[in-house]
Order: C-alpha cells, then sequence, then structure tokens
C-alpha cells in the first residue's frame, strides 16, 4: 500500500489449470454476481513479473516519476585557483544541487604560478581530479600552493657609514637600497640572475671592497655579480686614515645608562667615530635611548653638562657621553609607594621585605616602561608579556628575585 509492504500470504493451488473465464483488472472474475464488484481507484499502470518483487523495488516503482531527492554540493571558494565540474565553475557557481547517488566529476585547476596541493572538507586526496557520490550534503576545497621558481636569498651586509644598493642588469630600479642606519637588507632573486652592485662611502671614509661568504671578492664599487645559489656578500666602508682635509671624531659611552650621539642630522652613537672636514664645526646632541637613562655630561676632548655642544675639528677628537641609568631611584620610588598602603604594609612588613621588593622592581621597571610605550603607539598588551615569566639576568648584587611575571590588569 503506497509503495510499502502491508501483509504477504501464499497460494497453495499447485499444478496447471486452464479455464475459459475472462481476465479481469480492477475487478473479481467469479460468475457468482455478488462477487464480479470492482475494486474502487484508478489503476495507473500495470506491470506483470515473472516473480515476486522485493520491498525495495515496490517503493521503486512507487516512486517512480514522482521528484527525486537531492542533495547539494558547496565548493569552497578558492584561493590561486577554480574547481570545475558538472554545472560548477567555481570562480563562479560554487553551490550546485545534484539527485541522490550522482557522481560527480570536479576538477582542481591551479592559475599561474601555483600548484594543487589537496582536497579536504569532505573531498579527500592528492589527485586534482576526483569523483564524488552524492549520497549527502558534501562540502570541499581544493588548497593550491604558490610554485618557488628556483629563487633564493641574497643577503647584503654593511661595515661602516656609506650607500650599498642590488639591482637586476638593465633595471632602472634599485631592489636593495641600504642606506643611513641600514646595517643589513635581503632579497630572494631567481637563479642565474644577473646583479649590479654598488657602493658609494660617505664623506671622509672610503670603500674597502667587497666579501662573499661563496669566496668571491672585488675591489670594484660597480660589480657585475652572477647569483647562482644563496649567498651574503659584505660591503666595507672605513675611515680615511693620515688625511689632512679629515679630522677624526671618536665618542666612548660610559655610565649605566644608554643613549646616542649625534652630529646634525647623523646618528654616529653606532659606529663610535667619524670623520669631519678640517677645521669643520660641529654640533653635538646627546640623548638618552629611553625614559630610564639621563644624560649626565661629556669629558676628554668635550665638556660640560649641556646635551648639546659645539666642538670644532681642528684636529682627531675624542669624547666620552655619560649617561645614567634611573632604575634603582624609581625602584625605591615605586616601593615607598607601596608602602603607604596599610594592609600591604601589614602583609609584608617593610624591614624584611623592602630591600628584596626593590630589588624584584628594579628587574621590573625595564619591561614595565617597554609595554605602558607599547601601550600609548599600539593600544595593545605586547604578546610576549601573554602568561609568561619575564626573566632577568640576575647582576651579582641579586639576593632575592629569581624572576618577575608582568600581567595585564
Amino acid at each position: 500500500i503506497d509503495g510499502n509492504l502491508d501483509n504477504t500470504s501464499t497460494d497453495q493451488t499447485t499444478g496447471n489449470t486452464t479455464n475459459d473465464i475472462p481476465l479481469f483488472l480492477g475487478r473479481r472474475g467469479s460468475s457468482i454476481e455478488q462477487y464480479k464488484n470492482y475494486f474502487k481507484g484508478i489503476i495507473d499502470d500495470l506491470f506483470i513479473y515473472n516473480r515476486a518483487l522485493s520491498e525495495t523495488e515496490i517503493q521503486r516503482l512507487y516512486q517512480f516519476g514522482s521528484e527525486p531527492e537531492k542533495f547539494t554540493l558547496s565548493i569552497t571558494q578558492p584561493k590561486n585557483g577554480t574547481v570545475t565540474g558538472e554545472n560548477i565553475d567555481c570562480g563562479t557557481m560554487c553551490l550546485v544541487d545534484y539527485e541522490s547517488n550522482y557522481l560527480v566529476t570536479l576538477n582542481a585547476i591551479p592559475k599561474e604560478g601555483y600548484q594543487f596541493i589537496d582536497w579536504t572538507g569532505d573531498c579527500t586526496g592528492s589527485v586534482g581530479t576526483i569523483d564524488v557520490l552524492m549520497d549527502q550534503t558534501k562540502n570541499c576545497t581544493a588548497n593550491f600552493a604558490q610554485i618557488i621558481m628556483g629563487e633564493e636569498a641574497f643577503n647584503l651586509a654593511k661595515k661602516g657609514p656609506g650607500i650599498s644598493r642590488v639591482k637586476l642588469q638593465g633595471d632602472n630600479a634599485w631592489i636593495i637600497d641600504c642606506r643611513a642606519d641600514c646595517t643589513q637588507a635581503s632579497y630572494d632573486f631567481s637563479l642565474n640572475a644577473e646583479l649590479l652592485l654598488t657602493a658609494s662611502p660617505k664623506t671622509g671614509y672610503e670603500f674597502k671592497g667587497w666579501q662573499c661568504d661563496n669566496g668571491l671578492t672585488s675591489d670594484k664599487r660597480r660589480w657585475s655579480f652572477t647569483f647562482d645559489k644563496a649567498v651574503t656578500c659584505t660591503t666595507t666602508f672605513a675611515l680615511i686614515e693620515d688625511d689632512p682635509n679629515f679630522r677624526k671624531f671618536t665618542v666612548t659611552f660610559i655610565g649605566t645608562g644608554s643613549g646616542q650621539i649625534s652630529a646634525g642630522n647623523v646618528v654616529i652613537g653606532k659606529q663610535g667615530e667619524m670623520n669631519f672636514n678640517t677645521g669643520q664645526r660641529i654640533s653635538l646632541k646627546a640623548e638618552p635611548n629611553d625614559a630610564l637613562s639621563i644624560f649626565k655630561g661629556w669629558s676628554g676632548d668635550c665638556s660640560g653638562t649641556k646635551s648639546t655642544i659645539r666642538l670644532k675639528m681642528d684636529s682627531h677628537k675624542a669624547c666620552y657621553a655619560e649617561f645614567e641609568s634611573v632604575v634603582a631611584q624609581v625602584s625605591q620610588e615605586i616601593v615607598v609607594q607601596l608602602y603607604q598602603d596599610d594592609a600591604f604594609a601589614n602583609k609584608y612588613p617593610q624591614a624584611e621585605n623592602s630591600e628584596c621588593l626593590q630589588e624584584a622592581m628594579s628587574f621590573s621597571v625595564i619591561p614595565m616602561q617597554f609595554i605602558e610605550s607599547h601601550l600609548q603607539t599600539k593600544a595593545i598588551w605586547p604578546a610576549q608579556f601573554n602568561d609568561t615569566e619575564w626573566y632577568n639576568p640576575p647582576p651579582v648584587s641579586q639576593n632575592c628575585t629569581q624572576s618577575v611575571k608582568m600581567v595585564d590588569s
């Protein structure tokens, strides 16, 4: 009934029988008048079989001509490639319905410069063409990756003030342009690329040559170079010695703090020394590197406590710049503030704990200052302090502090 098995019976009649009674469809073929009534209903189709049908076959016949069950195949919008198939061009069409148990063929096509890696989701395998049986709703993703076309790194290192540049032969644009405070740079070039390397020393300095870790060297300021494997090349600039047109300025940093020295807009703290024209008057400025250092004064061929001074380069000059750390002072001030809280003072008596607290604070001040600066500039807590302890190398005077944990609260 309605395609479902309702009951079965077995005909006990055996043997062959013949008669001349007509075969009626939809009514009984009895000669008795009261049994000649017709079945109520309409017969749409008639199928005659030489065997009994299974329940599944009956259900399929019952559903014949009705709308079949369908399942949706969705393709995740691929990056760096497309997926095609029957009614699929993804790209544009990434959602298609198929009849139950339909077999769909999918093709993963990478774009230029990329290669197919594998299928994920309800599809698996590392072959670009696969068959998908639609026995349920499915989602598939084709993954692509960039093909590395034989590229390796050319690394440039620079010693001393000057300009070092690298470009492809015949091109106008410099790919590596290492100036000012730049000391190293890198770029991935195709193998066997023809490169041009150039070096320009700063006034008062001379070019000393190229030295590469593959054994190649050159004393040419413009050097044609065939790049056949990863390499690091260093260009060196050095002060011109014993030239009456130049006088050397040397700065040495002393004290517990940190800072830098600049002459005009040129920072010379990193180099430590620099040549100037003989007789040139230069303006020197001392600046702390952070809020935890203060400038204390000049000594040697320089003098005074002002951060900015003028100096005449009528001879070689050697100056000392002293910077003092204020960590100890700041740490002491923090501990004093802590003990203004009565609850804190009762829990940690000052006589027994003050010295250790001040030591711990001295280890904490630097990362606290870094965190404060990070929050002001980027408005987020620095990731390196997420659920980790900040360890400071303990000085000789370290007595009780093993580590300090920075907590966002």
